[in-house]
């Protein structure tokens, strides 16, 4: 081929590859939503693939040649990575979102309970009132498989007559954390409301935990408390709880547990995500309700009612 030919194969293939347009990308970044540009005409609702996404984004609003698309859950994107508008609709249930490292997460519930008497010798006169039970918890996950937290997993007040009792069972530890399973331990106090130790005595505490599934996903989390009073070991406590989504951004939970700090409960709770993806900025709501008992025996009271309560999570 002479040299005037090859030339000219060569302007071609250069004009030919300057007219292709230019492949999307990643322009901007806010709260559970990006701008990828430029792009064509794109529907409502239409997917939108990431380099390292499992999951399409969906399409939310389009202004000229800049498209916002809705991040999937868990998902964290930057400026100009790489998208494509794909032929189907995006969205659905994430059963495994990947693990978000270098995140905080602060969450807090309160739950108020009837408290009617259940004692074995019959109900008495007056041995009635109502059970508080709170939780206070703050989490950050390192970009590396390590997690810290510390919890005040039982502020529980039980007012019934003639007797008013108050727990707390507070803890802070670290674990291997990763994106399909976390083990751990934490160490803490807590009072001892039962008839081994019948005046609130205080007990140090070893709280192991196991997590198998995603954070966000379908998952279980276990603790089973030990504690220890004077060198003694002992059972402290057990606590569980199964989570599995429903639709996009909610979850259902099924919880059960109990402590010798006085308190146990079951419940049924449905999580929901109201701002964000579950990154940074992002808000989860939970709402629940079941029935909670208390069973302080140095004052001869049990009392069992449902009840039920709320709680938030925010992760800055």
């Amino acid at each position: 081929m002479s040299r005037a030919a090859v030339l000219g194969v060569s302007l071609l293939a250069a004009t030919a590859y300057a007219d292709e347009p230019p492949l999307p990308t990643v322009v901007a970044v806010r709260l559970g939503e990006v701008d990828i540009a430029p792009v064509g005409f794109s529907a409502i609702g239409r997917g939108v693939s990431f380099k390292r996404s499992e999951l399409l984004g969906t399409v939310v609003r389009q202004s000229g040649s800049v498209t916002t698309v809705q991040l999937p859950l868990d998902e964290r994107v930057s400026i100009g990575e790489p998208a494509s508008v794909a032929a189907r609709d995006g969205g659905g249930i994430r059963i495994h979102p990947p693990r978000l490292g270098n995140l905080l997460s602060l969450s807090s519930e309160v739950g108020a309970f009837a408290g009617f008497d259940s004692s074995a010798a019959g109900p008495r006169p007056g041995a009635s009132g109502f059970q508080l039970l709170g939780r206070l918890a703050a989490e950050y996950r390192f970009e590396f498989p390590l997690a810290i937290r510390a919890t005040l997993s039982h502020a529980a007040l039980s007012f019934v007559s003639p007797t008013n009792i108050a727990a707390i069972d507070a803890s802070a530890g670290l674990s291997f954390d990763t994106r399909s399973a976390e083990i751990g331990l934490s160490a803490g106090a807590m009072t001892l409301n039962d008839a081994t130790f019948p005046n609130g005595a205080s007990a140090f505490t070893l709280t192991p935990l196991l997590r198998l599934g995603a954070i966000d996903g379908v998952g279980f989390v276990g603790t089973v408390q030990t504690v220890v009073v004077n060198g003694r070991p002992g059972f402290g406590g057990a606590f569980g709880a199964f989570a599995f989504p429903i639709l996009d951004r909610y979850w259902l939970l099924l919880r059960a547990g109990g402590s010798r700090d006085g308190f146990a409960h079951t419940d049924l709770a449905v999580r929901t995500l109201v701002r964000g993806n579950g990154d940074h900025g992002s808000v989860f709501l939970l709402f629940f309700a079941g029935v909670a008992f208390s069973f302080f025996e140095q004052a001869v009271e049990d009392v069992i009612g449902p009840g039920g309560g709320f709680g938030i999570e925010f992760r800055p």
